[in-house]
């Protein structure tokens, strides 16, 4: 059974998963989409942010238990979700691939925001769709949501739409409204392990924080977020963030 503990800081949702069934945790990656609402206008566009361009790739390596990007501006892989109108309709594509994986790979999504966040984008519709099957509707998610599960020879295409109501206006003009995206791939037979406080010493390799626990079994957790610039901790785990110029 899965345990959930509500932080009175924050909403930061901790599940744990059966000892014998999962050994691995993985955090692929956080990304922040912001929301810089423009002044009220009524026309409505339509746009999809991968345009003619190739689909974003992310690509977990189950050896190595790294990640890899392809397709991307560095490492924001939700460039389309910004400086939003009311009215707008914005598609965003992505590809989720595991790599030398000893066993199937299952990967998950959750969302991250404060009060005023949440209260503010209540109207904002967003729908998730996983190979095609839709598995987020209107809405954000506070729980890891399952896309889906990967074998060496399979992917997950993603795919999420976002529509801003015309009832927005122009009291969120040229105001930012970050929401901390984290997907997470866990190899099914494996252990997770449990996490202590970070590591300031730990390794960083290509933007990606590996940190281990007391017992000695691996814990990697890879966070990339891109929006602002500043220090935070998220899941115990500094990373550094930084604002696309």
């Amino acid at each position: 059974m899965r345990k959930k503990r509500r932080n009175k800081i924050g909403i930061f949702q901790k599940t744990v998963f059966p000892k014998k069934k999962v050994a691995v945790s993985v955090m692929l990656f956080a990304v922040l989409m912001q929301l810089v609402m423009q002044p009220m206008s009524v026309h409505a566009s339509i746009q999809s942010a991968s345009g003619k361009n190739a689909v974003p790739e992310v690509s977990y390596h189950g050896k190595e238990q790294s990640i890899t990007f392809k397709n991307t501006d560095g490492t924001d892989l939700f460039q389309g979700f910004k400086n939003l109108m009311p009215g707008d309709v914005r598609e965003q594509e992505m590809i989720l691939k595991a790599k030398n994986i000893t066993h199937e790979t299952s990967f998950y999504l959750r969302a991250e925001c404060d009060d005023e966040t949440r209260e503010i984008l209540k109207d904002v519709r967003m729908d998730l769709y996983a190979n095609d099957r839709l598995v987020v509707e209107n809405g954000l998610i506070l729980e890891n949501v399952k896309l889906g599960t990967v074998s060496d020879k399979t992917s997950i295409q993603l795919k999420a739409v976002l529509k801003v109501p015309t009832s927005l206006g122009n009291e969120v003009a040229g105001r930012e409204f970050p929401v901390k995206w984290y997907f997470s791939a866990q190899q099914d037979g494996d252990e997770i392990v449990s996490v202590s406080p970070s590591d300031p010493d730990a390794g960083q390799n290509n933007g990606i924080i590996q940190t281990g626990d007391e017992s000695g079994q691996g814990l990697t957790l890879l966070l990339i977020v891109a929006g602002v610039s500043l220090l935070i901790i998220i899941v115990i785990v500094i990373c550094k963030i930084f604002r696309k110029k």
